[in-house]
């Protein structure tokens, strides 16, 4: 009886040392789960961060660069239309039989 008694407090020491250590493995999980969630939630800020800065850059950009390029393209497009237009009148009016209609 006395050897059973002191197997089962084995035992029972046994169990509360693997409940022990199964706690620390427990709470280990826990803080190194709440560690990666911590740096995930980082990684996710930063990410937003640069997209953030990265679309006003863009918009920068396309307010200071682009816009003012595609007017100053419009401008000279405008202009070269104006011309054209102008050496096709002159070209009409240095054809020989195009003044005849003109003189009185």
């Amino acid at each position: 009886m006395k050897g059973h008694v002191c197997l089962e407090i084995w035992i029972f020491e046994i169990v509360m040392e693997v409940s022990a250590f199964t706690a620390k493995l427990q709470a280990e999980v826990r803080h190194l789960q709440h560690g990666l969630e911590q740096r995930r939630l980082h990684r996710l800020e930063s990410t937003e961060s640069i997209l953030q800065d990265a679309r006003a850059r863009l918009e920068t950009m396309h307010q200071s660069v682009i816009v003012p390029l595609f007017f100053k393209w419009f401008a000279c497009y405008t202009e070269l239309l104006h011309l054209i237009s102008a050496l096709e009148i002159l070209r009409w009016w240095n054809k020989p039989n195009s003044r005849k209609c003109w003189s009185l």
